[in-house]
């Protein structure tokens, strides 16, 4: 889907009429979570009824690791979820790495396997923080980390910058005071 601009439509807080009007709408990109319950949901059925393939949909899953869960029991989590889909979830996400390393490894290798079976396309972490480079260079080993979410609001350091300076072909000239700043949130984002 190359061609299509990169608009992602966040289902957190959102209602069943709010997930129709946007798949109406043509968003074809969205950000789920098993918490966020019922709008998961809703987006399944709106897709299915939606008349659009569903290879015209990208789905990105965010889940966290559960202390007492096996891995064949996260397994079938993903499964599940992945069936309400058509089987696929475009990426997934381990939603944030502040668990159990040993854990959070098996989650990884559940997911490595499951790209492997055509049941997830990318893998990813969420509200990465420098505390977790070590876990991130060895999950890496495994599998690719191809998704990455920076949630500036749940960091107390907000948007971490970006230097091109080591990467030439990258670099774009910047005003001398441009910086990420925190954003302050002052209502819902809707």
């Amino acid at each position: 889907m190359p061609n299509k601009p990169w608009l992602v439509f966040g289902l957190d807080g959102r209602n069943e009429s709010d997930v129709r009007n946007a798949v109406q709408l043509g968003y074809r990109r969205f950000d789920v979570a098993e918490s966020y319950g019922a709008s998961t949901d809703a987006l399944a059925r709106e897709i299915g009824n939606s008349g659009t393939p569903r290879t015209d949909f990208e789905v990105l899953y965010k889940f966290d690791v559960r202390p007492d869960e096996t891995p064949e029991q996260l397994r079938g989590r993903l499964t599940a979820m992945a069936a309400q889909f058509g089987g696929k979830l475009e990426a997934v996400v381990i939603h944030n790495l502040d668990g159990d390393n040993g854990q959070i490894r098996e989650a990884w290798n559940v997911m490595r396997d499951m790209k492997r079976d055509g049941q997830i396309g990318k893998l990813g972490v969420g509200n990465v923080l420098p505390e977790h480079a070590s876990l991130l260079r060895e999950l890496k080993t495994k599998e690719p980390i191809e998704v990455v979410q920076l949630s500036p609001l749940n960091s107390p350091r907000g948007f971490p910058s970006v230097d091109h300076s080591r990467d030439p072909s990258r670099a774009r000239p910047r005003a001398p005071t441009a910086r990420w700043a925190r954003p302050r949130r002052t209502g819902p984002c809707r």
